[in-house]
């Protein structure tokens, strides 16, 4: 139930942000947070390492 409730929500997030024509979203995700991260590339974001190894850097294209 707790993951449907977090994609319900990411849903409505992303959708909100496209009514108000925000381009990307993008947030720090902390990199040993896998329920996150796997909840963010099933809405399609771009999550990518960086410098920091505890850290991934989530991206999504409001314009695709």
């Amino acid at each position: 139930m707790a993951q449907n409730l977090g994609a319900r929500q990411l849903s409505k997030l992303i959708a909100y942000c496209r009514t108000r024509e925000t381009r990307i979203m993008a947030g720090p995700v902390a990199a040993d947070n896998a329920a996150m991260l796997k909840l963010l590339q099933d809405a399609g974001f771009d999550v990518r390492a960086t410098s920091d190894a505890g850290q991934r850097q989530a991206f999504l294209n409001l314009r695709d």
